[in-house]
């Protein structure tokens, strides 16, 4: 078990890492934009967060909180998304500020 549990997290590691580079100006392209042109927290989540919290925010895979009941304020989530906490993956050199915050915005979809 414990190997298993450590080559998740090696994949995790690695997997959140990876990002396209446009070569034309060596920056990172968004994840993905919304049908209002906007970046789509919603999509990001996807990408990144949902295989350790779920689509609904309740999976809780290797200790990953439950979004659905999180009491945080907008502040501390955009913090722990940047910084990670625990064996979650810091986000801040793998997403923009704005990207990191439509993330923060989207859990508190995930509220019941």
């Amino acid at each position: 078990m414990k190997i298993i549990f450590c080559l998740f997290l090696i994949v995790s590691f690695v997997w959140a890492g990876c990002y396209v580079e446009d070569s034309s100006n060596n920056k990172r392209n968004p994840v993905e934009k919304g049908t209002g042109g906007g970046i789509s927290g919603a999509a990001i989540f996807k990408k990144y967060c949902q295989t350790c919290h779920g689509a609904d925010g309740k999976l809780g895979l290797n200790g990953a909180k439950n979004l659905s009941v999180s009491i945080l304020p907008l502040n501390q989530k955009i913090e722990i998304i940047s910084n990670g906490k625990g064996v979650m993956t810091p986000f801040r050199a793998i997403l923009s500020a704005e990207e990191i915050k439509a993330v923060a915005e989207y859990t508190s979809e995930l509220k019941q």
